[in-house]
């Protein structure tokens, strides 16, 4: 879906912070040349064909509205480069403890959806961390406000780095 979609769908539910944080975040993507293809309120990010993160926009009260950002569910999204040794020399380098921090605060703890065959989630490590009972995807941020925000952004920088091969360049 062409951003201007997307857009509109953010104006038409969201409001105050919650539009501005949106259209900043959907500009942010835009700046990157990223395609957003929508669905039903749910939009894939992606970069040279492969998942960079997922947004939902519907305004709702609940989880995961008003709006959402999710770590990409493939197997070698944001939690699979932050678990094994070798990406984590890398993101250690390039994620700071404040970002941690915040990562870390927005993890996505299973909600017995029964997306991955296995109720109550499984054990990830997400930026060195260790954490039990998370869902396929491994980050989630709900309503972002600004500093949520500044570590998605991160998350997508180094998702890009990673799919294009160049961690270092991030």
């Amino acid at each position: 879906m062409a951003a201007q979609e997307i857009e509109d769908a953010i104006k038409s539910v969201l409001e105050g912070d919650t539009h501005k944080n949106a259209l900043d975040f959907v500009a942010y993507l835009e700046a990157k040349g990223l395609p957003l293809d929508e669905s039903d309120k749910y939009w894939d990010v992606k970069c040279n064909g492969r998942t960079v993160c997922a947004l939902w926009i519907d305004g709702s009260d609940s989880v995961p509205g008003p709006w959402t950002i999710w770590s990409a569910e493939e197997p070698d999204s944001w939690a699979y480069w932050s678990d094994g040794e070798e990406n984590r020399k890398y993101i250690n380098a390039m994620v700071d403890e404040y970002i941690k921090e915040i990562a870390w605060v927005n993890v996505n703890v299973c909600g017995n959806c029964g997306g991955c065959g296995k109720p109550g989630g499984r054990r990830k490590t997400v930026l060195g961390k260790d954490f039990d009972g998370l869902c396929n995807a491994a980050m989630q941020f709900v309503n972002p406000n600004a500093e949520a925000l500044a570590c998605a952004k991160k998350m997508v920088d180094i998702r890009i780095a990673d799919i294009l091969n160049d961690v270092e360049r991030v």
